[in-house]
This record gives structure tokens, sequence and C-alpha cells, in this order.
């Protein structure tokens, strides 16, 4: 039995090669510039490991992406596949993460692209509007922009690799013998960071309903998983080189390339990142909309969102992306939004590793070109690694991501439950805080004189409260029975 859902009207204009350098452009942005010094900082010569293990985890992920979408071939997978297997209220929530994980990968790229030209915020918002109106003018073109700057990025990256191979040659194997615990935790505290630089190969996955032949999708994501972490390694095993001599790796692509680009390293590396950042920005942007788009058909968000243009584009939704992404870049704090698109990933993968276990036995029937092996045990154990992972993360990471959610939980009870029966349980709550309160601000001013004039501002204060939120209920209650 195949699955039925609901058409978007998506155009099909996406070719395996144009989704295959849209994924790549997702992973190969601001990480390479930005959290590769982070990595060396955190995990040291043992940083290469925690890519190796990146390189096993993102395969493990891209094997429950598969299933998924084989069977399931639709824009909003992430959402429709949750909402098969446990309903609203988790389809929402997963698709809330997954829209504000982009969004916020969004800031990130575009925040690092205004470092590249010295003018962060300014030239944030001038980058998110010329992408913005790049992704009105149509899916094919934008294409075509990626597919030249990721060439032109992977070029630049393998003449650096290539030139600095003989320092691969000449690394000593006894150099990661030493593995101890304090270097095991080390290892564990860099995968917990890095991950997300290997994050955006899953991405494919939003344009299923506009991709030429979604049967090739599994092998685009693990291609593009086996070129960036190729890339990745690469890059990282000369740099062992440098770790232990006191040389500054902040830049290290710098160090890299001082040698071959000799006074031309600072233009070529910061226009090779300006390209990286714009092209992720691009993607990053991309598939946000289609997130929104996908929430907006599921009813979680308003229609509006869900309207295309003439030319099959989704206006409304890339409009209200870009918006929230240029509220973000107020903030301009990257290690918040790199923190929170951690939470966010862990939380969706693991969501998802039960969504296929579940949908094995709740749809037995349905066709699945492509079954994950091992089965349950793989994606039990991708599960399990997901949240162990969170244990090293900061956090800061877990506590923003809550905030996501706890509006989110707002956004969806204003939705489904409707505002004006939510507007009369928020006064019958506040009403019974404020009077507890007070109770219990007579309670301690009798039992300690001394907080007697501090506690009778706050009784005060909460009375009013009581008042306030008291006359609310009476109103809506009048309101109700004129009606």
């Amino acid at each position: 039995m195949f699955y039925k859902g609901k058409s978007s009207g998506l155009e099909k204009c996406l070719s395996s090669l144009n989704l295959f350098f849209m994924g790549l452009a997702n992973i190969i942005g601001p990480q390479i510039f930005i959290m590769l010094s982070g990595l060396i900082t955190i995990s040291g010569i043992y940083g290469i490991f925690s890519l190796i293990i990146c390189f096993v985890l993102a395969i493990l992920i891209a094997l429950i992406f598969s299933e998924l979408a084989l069977s399931m071939p639709t824009t909003g997978l992430v959402v429709n596949s949750v909402n098969d297997a446990w309903g609203r209220f988790v389809s929402f929530l997963v698709g809330w993460s997954q829209l504000f994980g982009n969004i916020t990968f969004a800031a990130v790229c575009a925040l690092s692209f205004g470092v590249f030209i010295n003018s962060p915020f300014i030239g944030a918002v001038v980058a998110v509007l010329v992408v913005t109106i790049l992704e009105l003018i149509g899916i094919t073109e934008i294409g075509k922009i990626e597919s030249i700057l990721v060439i032109a990025i992977i070029g630049v990256l393998l003449s650096i690799i290539v030139f600095n191979f003989p320092l691969v040659r000449q690394l000593e194997p006894k150099l990661f013998v030493n593995i101890e615990l304090n270097n095991i935790k080390k290892i564990f505290l860099g995968v917990g960071f890095f991950f997300l630089a290997f994050t955006g190969f899953e991405d494919v996955t939003t344009y299923l309903e506009e991709a030429k032949n979604i049967k090739k999708v599994p092998i685009v994501m693990i291609v593009i998983i086996i070129v960036i972490s190729s890339l990745f390694i690469l890059i990282y095993l000369p740099l062992l080189s440098y770790i232990n001599s006191g040389t500054n790796l902040s830049r290290p692509l710098h160090v890299l390339s001082k040698e071959l680009l000799k006074d031309k390293t600072n233009l070529v590396i910061t226009l090779i990142g300006i390209s990286a950042t714009l092209s992720s920005l691009i993607t990053a942007l991309s598939t946000s909309s289609r997130n929104m788009f996908s929430l907006s058909e599921r009813g979680f968000i308003p229609k509006k969102f869900f309207y295309l243009s003439s030319r099959k584009i989704p206006v409304y939704s890339i409009i209200a992306s870009s918006f929230i992404v240029m509220l973000l870049l107020a903030i301009r704090k990257l290690d918040i939004l790199v923190y929170l698109g951690n939470f966010l990933y862990f939380f969706i993968v693991i969501i998802l590793c039960f969504t296929v276990i579940r949908l094995r036995h709740k749809r037995e029937k349905l066709s699945r070109p492509f079954k994950i092996p091992f089965f349950p045990f793989l994606p039990l154990i991708t599960a399990y690694l997901m949240l162990i992972l969170m244990f090293f993360l900061d956090f800061k990471a877990i506590a923003f991501g809550l905030i996501w959610f706890f509006l989110g939980f707002i956004l969806y009870i204003l939705r489904i439950v409707g505002k004006k029966r939510l507007r009369i349980a928020l006064l019958g709550a506040n009403l019974v805080c404020s009077l507890l309160v007070i109770l219990g601000s007579v309670l301690i001013g009798e039992l300690y004189p001394h907080f007697k004039k501090n506690i009778y501002y706050v009784s005060y204060s909460f009375l009013f409260l009581f008042i306030v939120f008291g006359t609310g209920l009476i109103k809506d209650y009048f309101n109700k029975k004129g009606s």
C-alpha cells in the first residue's frame, strides 16, 4: 500500500544533482570556518575520533530518514510521519523544532556572512534580504547558484588538502595511543559540539515533492555525508601537526593555506567563506520556508503560509521565515543559536527513531522501497546515542530549547483549543495563583513579623491582580450568557 498524502502542488523540478548540491551547500557553510576551531579547542588531537563518530551517527540518521522518505514522500516528511505515528501534538512539537532549528541555522549563516565582511549585523540583514529575493525568483535558479558556489568552495578546499598532505604522512600513530578516560570524554564533548556541522544532509527530504526521482534520495544523502566527512577529516589531519606547537588555530584554514596562497590568504579564504555562508543561508532559508509550509498544511499555523504563487513558490512562508531570521539577528549571539540548534536536532532525531519503529507496526502494509537493516536495533541505538550526546551539551542548549517548546505549546493551544477558551483558562489559573499568593503572604507576615511590611506590598499587588482577573472572568461569563 502506498502512502496517500495530500499533494502540495509544488513543481517537480529538482534532479538528484540539484539535491546533492543543495544538501552539500547546507553543510559546507560556516561549520568549516567557525566550528572547526571549536572542535580543536575541545578535543585537540582526539578531534579526529570525534569526526569519525559523527560520520557513523550521520549514516545511521540517514538510514532513518531514507525509510521515512521513500515510504511517505511528502514535503512535510518529518511532521507527517510523526503525526501518523504519535498524533498531532507530538508532530507539532517536532515540526516546530525543525522550523526553528533551520531558522536559527539561517541566522548563524547570516551572522557569519556579516563577520566576513566586517559588518556582522548590517551584513547579515543584507544577506537575508538578498537571499529572500533569490528564493522568490524560484528554486531552479537558486539550485544553479548553489551548484556554482559549492564547486568553487570544494575546489579551494581540495587544493588546501593536497598542498598539506605531506603533513599527514608525517603523523605518527603513537600520537593517538594515549586513550584515557579524560580523552574519551574529550572525544564525546567534541561530538556533542561538532555534530551540528554534519547536519543538513537530511534537508534534501524537505524537497521530496519537488524531486524528480525520490528513489535516489537515500543515495544522495549517503554521498553527501561521505563527501563532507572526507573534507572535514582531510582538513583536520594536517592540523594535528599544529595543535601542540603553540600555533594559533582560531582560523584553521588560514593556517593551512598561508604557504599555498602567501599574501593572498586572507582574500581567498574570506571569499570562499562568504560563498560558503551565503550558500548555506540559501539552503537553510529555503528549507525553513518549506517547514513553515508544511506546518500550515497541517493547520498548526495560519493557512496563509500554505499559499503558492503562480510559479508554485510558497511566497508567504519564505517572507515569514526571513522575517524571523532577521529578528534572531538582533540577538547577535552565535553560541546561543548553535546550542539551540544542537538540542533541537537531537530531540527531532530521537522522536524519528521511535517513529520508524512505531510505523512498522502501525502501518505494516505501507510500501517501503527502503528498509533500515537490523531493525529495530539500529533505530534504538541511534536514539540512545542522541540521548547520551545531550549530556555533553551546554546547559543553555536545553534551557533555550525548553523555552522554545513552551512558546510552541502556547501556539498549539491557541490554534487547537481556541483563543476564547484559552483566555478563560489563563484567567482562572491566574485568579487561583493570585489568591494563593495573597493567603501565603498573609501567613508569612504573621509567622515572621519583620517581613510584614514587605509582605503587605506583595499582598496588595496580587490583590489588585486578583480583582483584575476576577473581573475578566465575570465579564466573560456575562458575554457568554448574553450570546
